[in-house]
C-alpha cells in the first residue's frame, strides 16, 4: 500500500539472508509420537546436531508416526530439514540407514491446517529440505509412507536429525545456537496442565494432607504415560517426604522438610514449610530427569538450610549437563553441539509474605569439569564459595 511503512527486517535479513536455526536460537519444544524402550536411543537425539545418533520410535509406529514442534508465533518458518533414516553405522559394521525403515512421504501441518505433502528420497542420506513459508506456532510432521529396511525385525521409525530454519522476529537477539529444545514424547504440552498443578499453591494442615494432594494430581498422568509407553513406569509413592532441613522456635516459619514429587517432567525437589498457621510448598529447587541424560541436572545434594523469621534458605550443589554450540571442523562443517558438565554451588531462598512464598535461586560459584573428571563423589563435601550463608535481621540471605 502506498505510503505504508516497510516491515521491520528480520534477524536473518539483517545478517544478509542466512536463515536462523529456530530450534537453537529460541526457546522451543519438540515432541515425537513414541520412543523405543531401550537405554541408549533417546528422543533428544533427534535434535542433538549429530547424524550418528537418532530418535527411534516404538516398534510398529511407522505410518502415522509423527514429529511436532512449537516455535514463537512471531517467527517465520522457511524450511524444515530432516533425515529420512538413521544415517550411521553401528559397532558391528551394520549400515543403520538401509537396515532400518526410511521415510518416503510426509504431511506437514501448522495449527491443524495442512501446509502440504512432501515426497522424500529413501535412498538419499543426509538432511532433505521441505520448503515452506509460514508463521511460527505449532507444527506437526506426519509420516504417510515408508520403505522397509533389510532387517525385517526392525520396525521403528529412525530419524537422525531435524532442523527448523527461518527468521527470528525483529527485535529478537541475534540467533546463536545456544538453546537446546525441550523434548517430550506423545505431546507438545506438559502432561500436567495448570489446573493439575494448582494444588501446589494451596495451604495444608500437615504433610500427609500435602502428599495426598500431590498423589492425586500426578498419579493419573504418570500411570497414563507409562501405560502408553511415553515414560518408564515409576514406583509409588509419588510424593516422598525426606529429612528435616531446618527448625526454628520462634518467628513466622517453624520447620522446613525436604519433599520429592515425581511428575512426568521429572522428580521435583521442593521444601515443605511449616508456618505458625499451616504448611505450604516452595517451588522446586531443581528437577531430576526420570530417564534422559539431556535434561539438565544430573545429580544434586542439599547441604544445609536456615530458617529465621519469615525467610527460608537452602544451600545445595548440583552437577548439570549443558549442551552448547559446537565448533565447526577445519572445513567449516557443523560438528554438532558440545556437551559439557558443570558443578554449581547454588542458593535458593524464599520469603513468606501474606502466606505466599516468594522464592529465587542464585548461582554462587560454578566450574566446568574437564573430560574424564567425574567431579567429587559426594557433592555435600564440594567446596563452597563465599563462606556460610546467613539470614540478616532484615530477612535477607547473605554470605
Amino acid at each position: 500500500m502506498a505510503g505504508s511503512a516497510a516491515p521491520p527486517a528480520s534477524a536473518a535479513a539483517r545478517r544478509g539472508g542466512a536463515l536462523d536455526d529456530l530450534l537453537r536460537g529460541t526457546q522451543t519444544t519438540v515432541a515425537v509420537s513414541s520412543r523405543v524402550a531401550n537405554a541408549t536411543d533417546h528422543p533428544e537425539h533427534l535434535v542433538d546436531g549429530k547424524l550418528d545418533t537418532a530418535w527411534n520410535s516404538r516398534p510398529g509406529d511407522l505410518v502415522g508416526g509423527w514429529i511436532a514442534w512449537q516455535v514463537p508465533d512471531d517467527a517465520r518458518v522457511k524450511r524444515v530439514e530432516l533425515t529420512v533414516g538413521f544415517d550411521a553405522t553401528n559397532k558391528k559394521g551394520e549400515d543403520l540407514f538401509f537396515t532400518n525403515h526410511r521415510i518416503k512421504r510426509v504431511r506437514l501441518s501448522r495449527e491443524g491446517a495442512v501446509l502440504g505433502e512432501f515426497s522424500l528420497d529413501p535412498g538419499r542420506r543426509g538432511l532433505q529440505p521441505l520448503e515452506i513459508d509460514a508463521p511460527g506456532g505449532k507444527f506437526r510432521l506426519e509420516v504417510l509412507e515408508v520403505e522397509g529396511g533389510t532387517k525385517k525385525a526392525w520396525r521403528e521409525l529412525a530419524v537422525s536429525e531435524l532442523r527448523v530454519l527461518g527468521e527470528l522476529p525483529a527485535g529478537a537477539k541475534e540467533a546463536r545456537a545456544n538453546f537446546f529444545p525441550k523434548v517430550r514424547v506423545g505431546r507438545l504440552a506438559p502432561a500436567l496442565d495448570e489446573a493439575s498443578t494448582a494444588w501446589a499453591k494451596r495451604h495444608f494442615g500437615g504433610l500427609p494432607e500435602l502428599c495426598e494432594a500431590a498423589e492425586a494430581a500426578v498419579a493419573p498422568a504418570l500411570e497414563r504415560e507409562a501405560k502408553e509407553g511415553l515414560l518408564p513406569p515409576q514406583a509409588a509413592p509419588y510424593c516422598r517426604v525426606g529429612r528435616d532441613l531446618a527448625r526454628a522456635s520462634e518467628g513466622e516459619l517453624r520447620r522446613a522438610v525436604l519433599v520429592e514429587i515425581v511428575t512426568p517432567e521429572g522428580v521435583e525437589v521442593r521444601a515443605a514449610l511449616q508456618t505458625v498457621r499451616s504448611w505450604l510448598l516452595t517451588r522446586p529447587f531443581f528437577v531430576l530427569p526420570l530417564d534422559s541424560p539431556f535434561r539438565g541436572t544430573v545429580v544434586a545434594s542439599v547441604r544445609g538450610a536456615l530458617l529465621r523469621g519469615n525467610t527460608f534458605a537452602v544451600d545445595y550443589a548440583e552437577k548439570e549437563l549443558r549442551i552448547e554450540p559446537g565448533a565447526g571442523d577445519a572445513d567449516g562443517h557443523d560438528c554438532g553441539p558440545d556437551v559439557s558438565v558443570w558443578m554449581q554451588h547454588r542458593l535458593f531462598d524464599c520469603r513468606i509474605n501474606d502466606d505466599e512464598a516468594s522464592c529465587r535461586s542464585r548461582t554462587m560459584h560454578e566450574e566446568k569439569l574437564e573430560p574424564g573428571d567425574e567431579g567429587p563423589a559426594d557433592l555435600a563435601t564440594w567446596k563452597k564459595s563465599g563462606g556460610k550463608p546467613r539470614i540478616t535481621d532484615e530477612g535477607d540471605v547473605a554470605f
